[in-house]
């Protein structure tokens, strides 16, 4: 009991791990933006402070800095949260539903196997880590759908979400 609970420790451990590896790049860009064009450095040019430097608020109660990258997406491309459902892009919207629709598809089969107990995407007596991974790759899938969905153009959502595995483990669950 006492090595399962260990092992269990240790997969937790790994999984911060590697969501802190995920989030630092985005952390540092961040961090980078702020310092250069915020805050009275060096670089910001006559000190004239840039406009997510005052319009946005900082998040996670001023742990982080502010998010430049937000404002980039929703000043020059448009990008916000369900700002790509107009009927002016409605022939985009519906180039990306089929690969949004297929990973809802995949991820709502995969949980309600789990809720189900019959649970057919691993062995039956496969090891915990082998279930982790396959439950962390649909958990990924389930985010990345839900940012395709609402905060992504929606004609690239095809190619955002041929990128996960658990995509293509749905298609073949459904296909089998």
């Amino acid at each position: 009991q006492k090595r399962k609970v260990r092992d269990a420790c240790g997969y937790a451990l790994r999984g911060v791990v590697a969501c802190a590896l995920v989030v630092a790049p985005y952390v540092a860009f961040s961090a980078y933006g702020d310092a250069k064009y915020c805050q009275n450095s060096l670089f910001a040019m006559d000190n004239a402070r840039r406009p997510w430097c005052v319009d946005s608020l900082s998040n996670a109660y001023g742990l982080l800095p502010k998010s430049m990258y937000g404002f980039l997406q929703r000043h020059y491309w448009g990008l916000g949260f369900l700002s790509s459902y107009s009927k002016r892009n409605a022939g985009n919207v519906a180039l990306g539903a089929p690969a949004m629709i297929l990973g809802i598809i995949c991820v709502s089969r995969y949980f309600m196997c789990i809720a189900s107990n019959t649970n057919v995407y691993h062995t039956p007596n496969a090891p915990l880590h082998e279930r982790a991974l396959v439950f962390a790759a649909y958990v990924q899938l389930a985010i990345g759908v839900f940012v395709a969905a609402t905060y992504m153009h929606a004609q690239v959502a095809t190619r955002f979400l041929s990128t996960f595995p658990a995509m293509y483990w749905g298609i073949a669950d459904i296909g089998a």
